[in-house]
């Protein structure tokens, strides 16, 4: 059960950038393995993910929001922002939102190891999301993804983007749902 090293340092320059007043006591705060991890991270390493990325996750969440599940959206927006609007940029601009978010699946699958996600429907209007496999069940993780899909949508000029979580894993469901609509 793996995450790639990318979403601890996504994690990592979230708190640095938004959130410097709390950023210090944040690290004091992470469990020794953790820690470690950011003083020789490599982002296209694969790491355990309760070190790499839930523990983190969980220490920032409830340190900065009333709502954990809330913080972990608002980290997955963060981190769809900062990967899509860098060297991805002119492919985001000239592609339309279905295109790019058809794609979304396959991004996702390169961070969590094992993952499986892929959509079950689609339109002009909307996409489902499904998956069927993580590396482990998590309120945080899937959070985490909707807030991605939330902020990859509204970058690809999505209007009235709106993410909602139909089924959890983590909840007890045999899958995980996402339905992402926009007018």
């Amino acid at each position: 059960m793996e995450v790639r090293g990318i979403m601890l340092r996504g994690i990592h320059d979230y708190a640095s950038q938004k959130h410097k007043e709390k950023y210090n006591e944040w690290l004091s705060k992470l469990p020794q393995q953790s820690s470690a991890l950011l003083e020789n991270l490599s982002n296209t390493a694969w790491y355990n993910i309760e070190d790499a990325l839930l523990k983190p996750l969980e220490v920032l969440c409830g340190l900065i929001y009333s709502d954990p599940l809330r913080g972990s959206w608002e980290i997955g927006r963060y981190s769809a922002e900062t990967g899509l609007t860098g060297i991805y940029k002119v492919f985001v601009m000239v592609s339309t939102p279905t295109f790019i978010l058809k794609r979304a699946p396959r991004i996702l699958t390169t961070f969590y190891n094992p993952s499986e996600l892929k959509i079950e429907e689609s339109s002009s209007k909307g996409i489902l999301v499904r998956c069927t496999k993580l590396p482990v069940n998590s309120e945080l993780i899937e959070h985490r993804i909707a807030g991605w899909i939330e902020k990859a949508g509204e970058i690809c000029g999505c209007v009235n983007m709106k993410v909602e979580i139909v089924s959890s894993m983590a909840k007890g469901d045999q899958v995980f749902d996402l339905k992402a609509s926009w007018d």
